[in-house]
């Protein structure tokens, strides 16, 4: 890819992208890390991220470190949720990875990629205050032809008898009576082909 497309992407990517030195000091920063935080990528530059903690959060310093060090040893971090305050003091959840750039097999640089998911944790806080205070069996799962749980309510250990661990993560067809399975499944697929539909159907009118 030419270096000019790199830098498109780069810079007009939705979530917040940046390069550290192998000391752990910003070397580049997109758009989308100067909008989120209020600094200026001049402000970034030159800077280790544990004296920024105006922006990396002072309560989450052990977790960059910890994946600082295991990324300089050469092994990607997906995944840690951490706090990002914006110069104005707002403070905004992050779900970072971080991953090693190598350059003859020696890594020489660090890319932290982190997308702002403050507005879907606000709705899964409130979303887990009402279903974890009701009697009701609720349960999340992704849509798709093998749904699996992402979230059941504590309401099923009383009810049921099954943890939130004997639950999450598997296929609901695991929890269905194998007579059932096959009507289910035909149902499920027209489900997801209409969904389909509709989704092509509006982006094409777009």
């Amino acid at each position: 890819m030419l270096s000019d497309e790199k830098e498109l992407l780069f810079h007009g990517s939705s979530n917040i992208m940046l390069y550290f030195d192998t000391f752990g000091r910003v070397i580049k920063a997109n758009k989308t890390a100067a909008v989120l935080s209020g600094y200026s990528e001049e402000e970034f530059i030159g800077k280790p991220f544990w004296k920024m903690s105006c922006s990396f959060t002072k309560q989450n310093l052990k977790i960059y470190f910890k994946t600082f060090k295991n990324t300089l040893r050469g092994k990607a971090t997906e995944h840690f949720i951490c706090e990002l305050n914006e110069k104005s003091g707002k403070e905004h959840i992050i779900d970072f990875s971080s991953h090693p750039i190598k350059e003859n097999g020696k890594v020489t640089k660090i890319l932290l990629i982190g997308e702002d998911i403050t507005e879907q944790k606000e709705t899964e806080d409130r979303y887990r205050l009402i279903t974890e205070n009701t009697d009701d069996l609720i349960a999340v799962a992704a849509l798709s032809l093998n749904p699996k749980y992402i979230y059941i309510s504590p309401s099923h250990e009383k009810m049921m008898g099954y943890l939130p661990e004997d639950v999450i993560g598997k296929s609901g067809f695991d929890f269905i009576h194998p007579k059932d399975r096959k009507n289910l499944l035909h149902l499920l697929k027209k489900y997801v082909s209409v969904k389909g539909k509709k989704f092509l159907q509006a982006k094409i009118r777009m």
